[in-house]
C-alpha cells in the first residue's frame, strides 16, 4: 500500500495538468449552465447540480430505470404486432380455401354459395388484424418519443404538456394542432 497513489500526488506528465485544468474549467461550465437552467431564477441548489451531473453523460437511476421501461415496452408490443401480422395470414388462407371450395367445390348449389360468402366475409376480416398491427406501431413510435423526449428534457413540467397532447393524438388519432404552431 506504501506505493499506492492518490489523485492528488499522482505526477502529471509535462503539459497534462494545463489539459486537466482547461477541462475540469469547461466541465464546470458546462455544469454551472446546466444547473441554472434546472433551477431557473433562484439561486443553484445542490441537488441542482446533481441533476445537472446525471444530464450532462452520467444518467442516473431513474432514467436508467424508464429506458429499461420503454424497451421491455417495445419489445412486448412487437410480440402483439407479430400476432396480429399471424391472424392476417391465418385469416387470408382460410378465406382462400372457402372461396376455393366455392369455386371448385361440389356440385350442390348452395354448398358453394354459402363458401364463396363466408370466404368472402372472412377475407374482409383481413383489415382487423393489420389495424391492430398499424396501431400497435403507432403505439410503439410514441413510446420511443418518450423515450427520447425524457433523455433530453430539463424540466419535466415542460415535457407534460408534450406527451398530453403527443399521446391524445396517438392513442385516439384526434389531431388538435396548437393554434400558435399554425401559420
Amino acid at each position: 500500500m506504501e506505493n499506492a497513489q492518490t489523485d492528488s500526488d499522482y505526477q502529471l506528465r509535462k503539459g497534462a495538468d494545463k489539459a486537466l485544468a482547461r477541462i475540469l474549467a469547461e466541465f464546470r461550465r458546462l455544469l454551472v449552465a446546466q444547473a441554472k437552467r434546472r433551477s431557473g431564477e433562484e439561486g443553484i441548489e445542490p441537488c441542482d447540480l446533481e441533476d445537472a451531473y446525471g444530464r450532462l453523460g452520467f444518467p442516473n437511476r431513474a432514467l436508467a430505470d424508464a429506458q429499461t421501461i420503454i424497451t421491455q415496452t417495445l419489445r412486448e408490443n412487437r410480440v402483439g404486432e407479430w400476432v396480429a401480422y399471424v391472424m392476417a395470414l391465418l385469416l387470408f388462407l382460410a378465406g382462400m380455401v372457402l372461396l376455393g371450395v366455392g369455386v371448385f367445390g361440389s356440385q350442390d348449389v348452395a354448398y358453394r354459395i354459402t363458401s364463396l360468402i363466408s370466404g368472402s366475409v372472412v377475407e374482409m376480416l383481413l383489415i382487423l388484424p393489420f389495424r391492430f398491427a398499424s396501431n400497435t406501431r403507432r403505439h410503439n413510435i410514441a413510446i420511443r418519443m418518450l423515450g427520447i423526449l425524457i433523455d433530453r428534457t430539463d424540466d419535466p413540467k415542460k415535457l407534460a404538456a408534450i406527451l398530453k397532447d403527443t399521446f391524445a393524438t396517438v392513442v385516439t388519432g384526434n389531431v388538435n394542432v396548437d393554434p400558435r404552431l399554425q401559420g
